[in-house]
């Protein structure tokens, strides 16, 4: 009988995959990229099997579109009935099914040709395990806009925190320090996206808290105020989910990068002190 603890909750990768090569090579870069573990399934039944025996150890899974007992995408319903984020992987690129794909609430449908793309799915699986220590501030004055947000950054762990306008943002900032990221809205009652951006920047620079404006639909004049104001990004709506999702991981690696940056020149490399 085996003594080996069992695993954290939410501290492993679920491989989804009837290509033996594809997921050793998957589980060595997650390894090596993310530092984490990971278990595989070649078919449903598999899947099915790892699920029930606890899923809640898992934090993403990464699922094969097409396996043998698979062929509508049935296991990425499976996993997601789960509510673990799913990385889709194909080896064709098909616009009706990355449409399709989305409307399934995934975090990415990525093509699995060549080790660049594998690496990719490693880098995205890293930065979901990392999410869960980052906080984002979602403002917007429409309630529905604002579920529609914070539902495609939970997707991909991220901790959400909602305000309905601009002075209930600076209150939850006020009270919460550990902010990351902040995504506004420009129209808002009592307070709107600008003035909130130049009373942010008051107190906390571009080196420390990332800003995104959101703007209607072809007003660059709207984006360039944002932009000059004191936001990182700006983002017009409607917009494509996956530049969404870019130009936050962006802007929240650039935060992080200069944290490390900082960290370095202040600590001994030898002794962390």
């Amino acid at each position: 009988m085996s003594t080996d603890p069992p695993p954290a909750e939410g501290e492993r990768v679920l491989l989804v995959d009837d290509s033996q090569a594809i997921s050793r090579l998957l589980r060595a870069r997650c390894q090596e990229l993310a530092g984490v573990e990971s278990e595989m399934a070649g078919s449903l039944a598999e899947t099915k099997a790892l699920l029930a025996s606890g899923a809640r150890r898992f934090f993403v899974a990464v699922v094969d579109l097409n396996l043998p007992d698979s062929r509508e995408g049935e296991a990425i319903d499976l996993v997601r009935a789960h509510d673990i984020p799913v990385i889709v992987l194909t080896a064709h690129y098909d616009e009706a099914i990355r449409a399709r794909m989305l409307t399934k609430e995934v975090v990415d449908y990525l093509l699995k040709s060549s080790l660049h793309e594998i690496d990719h799915v490693a880098t995205l699986v890293r930065r979901i395990h990392r999410n869960r220590d980052v906080k984002v501030l979602v403002v917007d004055d429409s309630g529905s806009f604002r579920a529609y947000l914070v539902r495609l950054l939970e997707l991909h762990r991220l901790q959400v925190i909602e305000a309905a306008n601009g002075r209930e943002a600076l209150a939850v900032m006020q009270s919460d320090p550990g902010v990351d990221l902040v995504i506004t809205d420009y129209n808002m009652p009592e307070m709107d996206g600008l003035a909130l951006i130049g009373a942010l920047r008051q107190r906390h620079p571009r080196s420390e808290l990332a800003i995104i404006g959101l703007s209607e639909h072809g007003t660059q004049a709207l984006s360039a105020r944002l932009l000059k104001n004191g936001a990182n990004d700006c983002i017009a709506k409607p917009f494509l989910v996956e530049e969404f999702y870019c130009r936050v991981i962006q802007n929240i690696e650039q935060i992080e990068l200069v944290r490390t940056i900082r960290d370095s020149a202040v600590r001994d490399y030898l002794t962390g002190l």
